[in-house]
């Protein structure tokens, strides 16, 4: 992704590109519709300066929202789906922009972002295989339920036999002796 011309689109719109980094906590309107569309809203409705910041393929793309352990390291996607490795040659390549604007009427932000067409299939084929780890970690832990649940029945149906048993009835108890 080539955000140089991003640029060039911007200041065509006579808007003004301003180079940031990405916030911390984004409480912003997203945008939908093209580039162009975007730039000419902003033209019209919103103040000059235009916060751009790109996007930079990273480890951190490759993460899920899955915990390893109750306070742990994120799990690694390639972990749940091996043949995610294929988009480690991407890494430090420029993916994606965003561009913010701030309408002037009222206080609210705007943007706008894009992706090149692989990482939002990325985005997609990680989010389909984070649901079916989970649907498969739950399955797993019913299973585990039900068997602690059926040794557990076992348990009593040998102890409730006991009761039944004529020779365990006969015992005394250590209490009884004393």
């Amino acid at each position: 992704m080539n955000i140089d011309n991003v640029i060039k689109q911007v200041r065509s719109a006579e808007l003004t590109p301003f180079l940031c980094e990405q916030p911390a906590n984004e409480n912003t309107l997203d945008f939908d519709g093209t580039l162009a569309d975007f730039l000419a809203f902003a033209a019209q409705f919103c103040h000059k300066p235009v916060m751009v910041w790109r996007y930079v393929f990273t480890d951190s793309y490759l993460q899920t929202d899955i915990k390893t352990e109750p306070n742990g390291e994120p799990l690694d996607y390639r972990v749940i789906a091996p043949d995610a490795s294929r988009y480690e040659s991407h890494f430090d390549e420029e993916v994606g922009y965003r561009l913010m604007v701030w309408l002037k009427d009222i206080n609210e932000k705007v943007a706008f972002t894009k992706f090149d067409s692989w990482v939002d299939e990325l985005f997609e084929e990680k989010e389909e295989a984070v649901i079916a780890y989970k649907a498969e970690k739950a399955e797993e832990r019913e299973r585990e339920r039900e068997a602690r649940q059926q040794t557990e029945q076992a348990l009593l149906a040998r102890v409730e036999a006991l009761f039944d048993d004529p020779t365990f009835r006969s015992l005394t108890t250590q209490r009884a002796i004393n």
